[in-house]
């Protein structure tokens, strides 16, 4: 999964092409449901501290069923009336963007962060580089959109829509888990378990954007073994890219899809991979402001009769057949890339970029500078220029 910048950046992107400019104005004054909406399922799976747990949630949208749960959160929140400019709105149209960008640069990320491997022990240190290449990407995003370092800007208000998720927008989730999961329907904690995985995802959002360098001195000085620091700062963005480091692919240098049945030699850069994403997205919040605009009984009407090509019916429990066209548009094959497959590929290539070297040698500079400040000198790091975002490749 892209990190939470890369997607609040796509989801607002996809809106401004996607919405006429009045609604786009309205609609992304709720930052806090835009960027909430644009994280997707991913909010299931930070910090998970609170029990129950959402976690078995996110992880079954990334697997499958991503179209079925947008169309019937959309149908839901239609049938009780839902503002189309609205915050319930908002959350939705951003929403809808995440499967797009998750699918179009997973391929990418896949490959150059590697994955631990069973049975290959060599493996084990690549566990948290998937998610510091996620962040690595966040940063040069940044700095090339808006030219700053993410310790300088605060994002935690785009994912904070209060203290508890909003019940329309909570209604609309569970009535899509119901309708599209079937263990949902027997979860007499399905509601609970969507609160608690807001509320856990707010607070990593806060811990991580509001003051990001005390967020990276706690990970690195944190209890316990050098490899679960690591993965505590693998999750924080880094202070910049390191010079030389072409995370972007830039230069447009050769990778390999990950799994064997794709276009095997690539050379996308994630520029192109996020254009790409965008041109699949736009159609679907199209659509869906279509849906919520006109109600759930009167939308794509031609695409919901039995003759129409493309005609499936929704699953059983489904209170809007008018939201088949978001469904097909959007999809229900796993996120881990977009060729429609109908099970998830095995994937066999990969081509590390050397993130463990550069995290490992973030996380001991972060302990030399926490050692020399409580010694009362200087350390070389500080005294020095540091590295700004705008030095990277």
């Amino acid at each position: 999964m892209p990190s939470q910048l890369a997607h609040l950046f796509f989801a607002a992107d996809a809106l401004g092409s996607a919405l006429p400019r009045g609604a786009f104005h309205t609609v992304t004054a709720y930052k806090g449901a835009l960027g909430l909406g644009a994280q997707g399922p991913d909010i299931f799976l930070h910090n998970r501290r609170s029990k129950p747990s959402g976690l078995r949630y996110g992880a079954r949208l990334h697997r499958a069923g991503y179209g079925t749960v947008l169309a019937e959160a959309a149908a839901a929140a239609a049938a009780a009336g839902a503002d189309p400019l609205g915050e319930t709105a908002a959350y939705l149209y951003a929403f809808a963007t995440h499967a797009a960008l998750d699918r179009y640069l997973h391929p990418y990320i896949n490959y150059r962060a590697g994955r631990r491997e069973r049975g290959r022990p060599e493996t084990a240190l690549l566990g948290p580089m998937h998610a510091y290449l996620e962040r690595l990407i966040d940063t040069a995003l940044l700095s090339a959109r808006l030219g700053v370092a993410p310790c300088d800007a605060r994002f935690h208000a785009y994912f904070d829509v209060g203290s508890q998720l909003p019940q329309p927008i909570a209604s609309a989730l569970a009535v899509a888990f119901e309708a599209e999961i079937p263990s949902a329907r027997r979860d007499g904690l399905l509601y609970e378990r969507i609160a608690n995985g807001y509320r856990d995802a707010r607070s990593y959002y806060a811990w991580a954007h509001r003051d990001l360098p005390a967020a990276r001195r706690a990970a690195a000085l944190s209890a316990g073994p050098l490899a679960d620091r690591m993965r505590r700062l693998a999750i924080l963005h880094p202070e910049a890219v390191p010079l030389g480091l072409d995370v972007l692919n830039l230069r447009r240098r050769v990778w390999r899809d990950p799994c064997p049945s794709g276009r095997k030699r690539r050379t996308e850069s994630v520029p192109q991979l996020y254009a790409e994403a965008l041109d699949h997205a736009v159609p679907v919040v199209r659509a869906l402001f279509s849906l919520l605009n006109r109600g759930s009984e009167a939308y794509a009407k031609t695409a919901a009769e039995p003759n129409h090509p493309t005609h499936t019916p929704l699953r059983p429990g489904s209170t809007a057949p008018s939201a088949l066209r978001v469904r097909t548009l959007v999809g229900d094959s796993d996120l881990s890339d977009h060729y429609n497959r109908p099970s998830r590929c095995s994937k066999h290539y990969s081509n590390p970029l050397p993130l463990y070297r550069i995290l490992e040698r973030q996380l001991l500079e972060i302990l030399e500078t926490a050692e020399l400040t409580q010694r009362g000198q200087p350390s070389e790091r500080s005294a020095g220029r540091a590295t700004t975002p705008h030095e990277r490749s």
